[in-house]
């Protein structure tokens, strides 16, 4: 103490300035780690959460289409139609299985892995059938087919829309959690902020205080 007292003022002034601006710098490191924090918890929330519902909505179009395409066979004249729509059912379901496999990479719960790989079963044994329609009506076999498709094949397209509407509802329950958590991270960041500069301002206070009263 004795030491510092003993410096010059303009010393004094320099070990003060560099002080504050110590304090000053640690309150700008924590701020942009709790930037960084909120940053990497928003990029998370889009992509596990806010993408895979894009996908979901795909895969559920591409469902309904390829639905509409097996219903349209039944009402096919020509050979032309049927095999336009065969090739309509072809693309639905690449399209399908594109969206599909995109949103099963960003399962991250056990529970949506099970409902993915029933829907994926599910999937199968409707694909099956809408070949037996498709067999049927080429072979002029109109009312057998739509027996299929209204008794078998809707029982599955029951199961299977039920299914990717509880892995939507999941996701937007995952989502909503996640967005709660960085609301909650963003407000603890905001009030950590907050005491810092209350306290770098206490401190600035006291260090000019000390400093203009050991100036001689």
């Amino acid at each position: 103490m004795k030491l510092y007292r003993n410096m010059k003022i303009g010393t004094k002034m320099i070990i003060g300035f560099l002080i504050v601006a110590l304090i000053a710098g640690g309150i700008g490191v924590v701020g942009v780690i709790n930037i960084q924090k909120i940053s990497e918890s928003d990029t998370y929330l889009y992509t596990n959460m806010t993408k895979p519902l894009g996908d979901m909505i795909m895969v559920a179009e591409s469902f309904q289409r390829m639905r509409g395409n097996v219903k349209d066979l039944l009402l096919a004249k020509t050979d032309a139609e049927i095999a336009d729509y065969e090739s309509r059912i072809v693309e639905r379901n690449k399209e399908f299985n594109l969206y599909f496999s995109e949103f099963e990479e960003l399962i991250i719960t056990e529970e949506g892995r099970v409902l993915v790989e029933k829907v994926k079963e599910d999937k199968a044994k409707y694909d099956a059938i809408a070949l037996q329609i498709i067999d049927l009506v080429k072979e002029g076999k109109k009312d057998q087919a739509y027996n299929l498709m209204t008794g078998e094949g809707n029982n599955i397209r029951v199961q299977i829309e039920n299914d990717y509407r509880a892995l939507k509802d999941m996701k937007v329950e995952l989502a909503l959690g996640t967005s709660d958590d960085n609301t909650s991270a963003a407000n603890t960041a905001t009030t950590t902020m907050i005491v810092l500069l209350i306290a770098a301002m206490a401190i600035s206070l006291l260090l000019g205080y000390f400093i203009s009263s050991s100036i001689k």
